[in-house]
């Protein structure tokens, strides 16, 4: 699948300029910004040979690695988290299997340990941390960028909120009918995506009712090293803004939208997919509310409208995501039930939602 209908496809916008701290290099700043006020999700390139520090080389063959059986016990002992093939689903249907296995890896200091994958859980988290900023979020409001000190030996320390970020590392089997991820909205502030050659995620686009190809970005420059990932917002964001910009029940459209997306698993039966996605959350104890007061005067468009419709039956955030279950809810009255609860409650229910093991 390539892309489907006829609405532009997002800019590719490179930020190593942004993420040298170049006064976030105006002009990119406002076409990231627009971007993803518009679509919710763009590509993003680095350069690595101009940043001022090293990037770990994101190789297929090294994740690959990290799913034989003589690595596992290794990755568990270092505090990783294996989740098997038959371990989530973001589908309410009882037979809603997702054909792929997982490494879960949480940034939470007293979790990480001598990780295997921390060099690359800490790129993508700066990566996320330079489009916040770009963004304009508050520090430490919609994203945890501090690390936390759960496990320091000061008890003043431990007070400080906890990091609940999450970095998964899928390989989905191949399998020519399957989806790898059903269709779902990402609930937290923002997710960074990399993906192998292999591709599969795709994109919903609401006007035209049909999904399109995110597709995997190959180098056009062998004398450059760069580093290709995705971005797209989560619908604490997306609510949040939306909110904080007036929302109602106006009949214009939302910025910031949170993409409904979905992952194909690959066609091809020797070719395994790779993909690193990186979670991004707020700190735990605050609530949508919060983040809202505090985002009011942080809002990055001038465009928002007062009369902005806020969709809520869109937010997987808001849906019942258990198995079995109908989705019969009301996401509307679910957003007010949950609207003043620490969102690390909200998303640890949501966990217990999607886990299927």
């Amino acid at each position: 699948m390539m892309w489907s209908c006829t609405c532009d496809s997002p800019p590719i916008i490179n930020l190593t300029d942004a993420f040298l701290g170049k006064g976030y290099a105006k002009e990119k700043s406002t076409l990231l910004c627009s971007t993803l006020e518009k679509w919710g999700w763009c590509h993003v390139t680095l350069v690595e040979d101009e940043l001022d520090f090293s990037f770990p080389s994101f190789e297929k063959s090294t994740f690959l690695q990290t799913f034989s059986e003589d690595r596992k016990e290794e990755l568990l002992q270092q505090g990783a988290i294996y989740r098997g093939r038959e371990a989530e689903s973001g589908s309410s249907s009882s037979q809603a299997t997702e054909p792929k296995q997982s490494w879960e890896i949480s940034r939470c200091c007293g979790k990480k340990g001598n990780n295997t994958f921390l060099p690359f859980l800490e790129s993508m988290h700066s990566v996320a941390t330079a489009v916040g900023g770009i963004l304009s979020f508050p520090k430490e409001t919609m994203l945890k960028e501090e690390r936390c000190h759960c496990s320091s030996s000061s008890d003043a320390e431990k007070q400080t909120p906890c990091n609940i970020d999450l970095l998964r590392v899928f390989l989905y089997d191949p399998d020519p009918t399957a989806l790898g991820s059903s269709p779902h909205t990402d609930w937290g502030t923002l997710t960074v995506v990399w993906q192998d050659n292999v591709g599969g995620l795709e994109t919903y686009c609401p006007v035209h009712q049909v999904y399109n190809e995110v597709s995997p970005q190959e180098k056009k420059d062998e004398t450059q090293r760069l580093c290709h990932f995705v971005v797209h917002v989560g619908d604490v964001t997306s609510l949040t803004l939306g909110h904080a910009s007036g929302g109602g029940k106006g009949d214009q459209k939302v910025q910031f939208p949170s993409p409904l997306h979905r992952v194909q698993c690959p066609k091809k039966s020797d070719e395994p997919r790779i993909s690193l996605v990186y979670f991004c959350y707020p700190p735990p104890p605050l609530s949508l509310a919060t983040l809202e007061q505090r985002i009011q005067d942080h809002v990055v468009s001038p465009n928002h409208s007062s009369t902005t419709k806020v969709p809520y039956d869109s937010y997987y955030l808001l849906q019942n995501q258990t198995s079995g279950q109908t989705a019969d809810n009301d996401p509307e009255a679910v957003y007010q039930q949950i609207r003043e609860k620490p969102l690390g409650d909200v998303f640890r229910a949501k966990w217990g939602q999607v886990q299927r093991e």
